[in-house]
């Protein structure tokens, strides 16, 4: 890179609304990392107006100084990166697994693979990977966020005012994030130092600033992250890993999202490789705080698409243009970043580094002191610990059921707006929820009235066996393919592993399947594949 780069933390000290998009209306959604015109705004706000007409351009609009993304880091200083959207699992593989000593999942390299050079294998279906980030370990980044509800206080009467209920998603306070300030070599120093000093110290960030929403604490640091490596392609080839959106426009000036090469400044006779490229787009438009105001709307290639190249033969690697210096518009607020051919994606499996060994010191552990009050504590901490995995675990077991229903209707042949004649009703979720409230202390007890042991007397004793509604089948086997077998394999995990949440997630998916989203599934009305 040919520019200068600097690095800081974003400390989150209360929770922070980053909106996905402008729309009001339906559910809001939170971005999972922090946008650069955040930082952009903290910067103009502090120094743009101290600044000569010629320098604030060249700062806060030439694009010369970019201000990026702020992307998730792990407890270890590990830095995730935009999932690549080539990444892919089979439908009939878990393509993670636990990570010991690790919060965050580990992805599975022999079950996720590159549909850039993987060929599928016959009769298997493919599901790419989205959502969250991949470190250089292989570890899967998604940061935690929140749901909460607000309402509008009418000032003359103290009340609250009709219709003004508003629920938001923001990242969850205590996660930290990493974030780079890219300067080209014809900005001063002295500018430099002043933009690394105006973006240091406590910040507010997002939506609801005044209320106890957005603050952060932003330190520099004197480490640079890890950035993406790339490895030169012997054929020619040009693949471009978008770690930010990508905004393109043509020679009038119009939004694109087709992302020929004349518009990135490839070489003349680069073809674009549509076949082997994977991109998502959307549009938004940002806040300008400034003048209160939204910006016109931005149509991008979203961050996570990869762009694949064909370049004409005998091209030398110093005849492309500086791609990751950025590219497109709106660079200063950090679109536009990009890695080329990366080593992570350069084969047909995963290409992982080594994680760093581990150089921290065991401290002394102090005795926790000891009394009524810190014991009752304790109890409620754990009892809240194992609501919150139950419920994590349960929306898993529940997704994977309604995956059946859409499994169902492609075997079947049922449209989708046609309804399920074989899928559980409200009766069957309803002896699953008896089933749990009579055996909530026995996990043992629950999963024989459940499923029955195979040395059992009689097997069609259990409430999930063959013609009891749970025999819908998803697929030609009839041993495995069933919707009382999904069911069975997904709490089987639970069972095993953690028996003791076993009565409360089957308490609460019978809860799940009385709800509406469960008949909406079944009728065949708005079905919504769940993410992975």
């Amino acid at each position: 890179m040919n520019a200068a780069r600097h690095a800081f933390r974003v400390t989150l000290e209360q929770d922070v609304i980053v909106s996905r998009s402008a729309a009001t209306a339906g559910e809001h959604e939170t971005l999972d990392h922090l946008p650069g015109n955040l930082f952009l705004g903290v910067a103009a706000s502090r120094l743009y107006a101290d600044l000569p007409g010629d320098q604030a351009w060249q700062v806060f609009h030439s694009g010369a100084v970019r201000f990026c993304d702020g992307l998730p880091e792990t407890g270890d200083g590990t830095t995730g990166w935009p999932l690549p959207l080539a990444l892919h699992h089979y439908k009939d593989e878990v393509a993670v697994r636990e990570n010991p000593g690790h919060e965050h999942l580990q992805f599975d390299a022999d079950r996720v693979f590159n549909l850039i050079h993987h060929s599928l294998a016959a009769g298997r279906q493919p599901r790419q990977l989205r959502g969250g980030h991949i470190s250089a370990q292989g570890m899967w980044i998604r940061p935690r966020t929140r749901q909460s509800l607000k309402t509008a206080i009418a000032p003359e009467t103290g009340r609250v005012e009709t219709g003004q209920l508003f629920g938001y998603e923001a990242l969850v306070r205590g996660q930290r994030f990493i974030f780079e300030l890219q300067t080209d070599a014809t900005v001063e120093k002295a500018i430099v130092q002043r933009l690394r000093e105006c973006l240091s110290g406590p910040a507010r960030l997002g939506r609801s600033r005044s209320a106890e929403f957005g603050r952060v604490q932003i330190e520099p640091l004197n480490t640079l992250p890890l950035r993406p490596a790339g490895i030169p392609d012997a054929n020619q080839i040009l693949t471009l890993w978008l770690l930010s959106d990508l905004a393109l426009r043509d020679d009038k000036g119009q939004p694109i999202l087709r992302p020929w090469p004349q518009w990135l400044g490839l070489p003349d006779g680069t073809q674009w490789d549509e076949k082997r490229s994977f991109l998502r787009t959307r549009g938004y438009s940002p806040y300008n705080g400034k003048r209160r105001g939204r910006d016109t709307n931005r149509q991008v290639i979203t961050r996570g698409s990869i762009l694949c190249y064909v370049l004409p033969p005998g091209t030398n690697p110093d005849d492309l243009p500086p791609l990751e210096d950025g590219v497109g518009c709106h660079r200063e607020t950090g679109l536009g970043q990009l890695v080329a051919n990366p080593q992570l994606i350069a084969g047909e499996r995963l290409r992982l580094q080594q994680g760093p060994a581990s150089t921290r010191h065991p401290v002394p552990t102090p005795q926790e002191p000891d009394s009524p009050l810190l014991r009752q504590l304790r109890r409620m901490a754990a009892t809240d610990g194992i609501s919150v995995d139950a419920g994590q675990r349960t929306r898993q077991v529940f997704d994977a059921l309604v995956q059946g229903l859409v499994e169902a209707r492609i075997w079947q042949g049922i449209p989708e707006d046609a309804p399920l004649e074989d899928a559980p009703r409200r009766s069957q979720w309803g002896r699953l929820r008896d089933a749990a409230n009579r055996h909530r202390r026995d996990p043992d007890g629950l999963w024989v009235t459940l499923f029955a042991s195979p040395d059992a007397a009689d097997p069609e004793d259990a409430i999930v066996r063959a013609r009891s509604g749970w025999h819908l089948a998803l697929g030609p086997n009839e041993d495995t393919d069933r919707l009382g077998q999904r069911l069975q394999h997904e709490l089987e995990r639970i069972y095993r592993e953690t028996p003791e949440h076993l009565p409360e997630v089957v308490a609460r998916l019978a809860s799940l399947g009385q709800t509406p989203d469960w008949t909406r599934a079944v009728e065949g009305c708005a079905i919504r594949e769940p993410q992975t």
